[in-house]
């Protein structure tokens, strides 16, 4: 419902980003229809289905594969979703051998690279490793010839549900914007629970 509730918000299309494990092919689909930003692809058997539905509707849709970056988040166990051993997203090398086996002028168009590595996130420290690490994979995906405009780098900042300092999405730019500044990729983040965690 949530991609429902930014359109229904006017949230231009353009600036949603559609995340998360378990899409529906209806959900999929409504994405499509309204022409979001990207969507973010955890697996091969959701690229499949979102190819299909694409083609279906005629109509391009861009993605993000979610790569596993590899950084630890520090967080409870639970909400740790950067590593090979998480449900969540991709490892590199497949992502990066699913991203060249599709068709040029095909209904799945690449548009960037997602990384997440948890929740309630309180230092700076796994972000600008996940920071460096992205770089490296744009790099890499770009001298295979796969076009990468945009880097997501997740989300889970944490707040102060107690006495913990919480984190500003202004010192994580700071931290964050000067290690993939040359890219020229757009950069995007996930504030999660930051924005309305602490208002209740």
């Amino acid at each position: 419902g949530e991609l429902v509730r930014a359109l229904r918000a006017g949230i231009p299309p353009a600036r949603i980003v559609f995340a998360g494990v378990g899409k529906t092919d209806a959900e999929l689909a409504r994405a499509i229809e309204a022409e979001i930003g990207h969507i973010n692809l955890e697996s091969a058997g959701e690229l499949r289905r979102l190819a299909r539905l694409a083609a279906h509707a005629r109509r391009p849709v861009r993605v993000a594969f979610r790569i596993t970056p590899q950084v630890v988040g520090g967080t409870h166990a639970y909400t740790e979703t950067g590593t090979g051993v998480t449900k969540f997203g991709l490892p590199a090398d497949e992502a990066l051998e699913l991203a060249r086996a599709l068709p040029a002028g095909g209904p799945v168009v690449v548009a960037g690279l997602h990384v997440h590595f948890g929740s309630q996130i309180l230092s700076i420290g796994p972000f600008v490793e996940a920071a460096r690490r992205a770089r490296e994979e744009v790099l890499r995906f770009r001298a295979a010839g796969v076009p990468i405009a945009t880097l997501n780098l997740g989300g889970g900042i944490g707040i102060s549900y107690q006495d913990e300092p919480p984190l500003s999405p202004a010192e994580i730019a700071q931290a964050t914007a000067p290690i993939v500044a040359d890219l020229g990729v757009t950069l995007c983040f996930e504030p999660a629970r930051y924005p309305l965690g602490a208002a209740g």
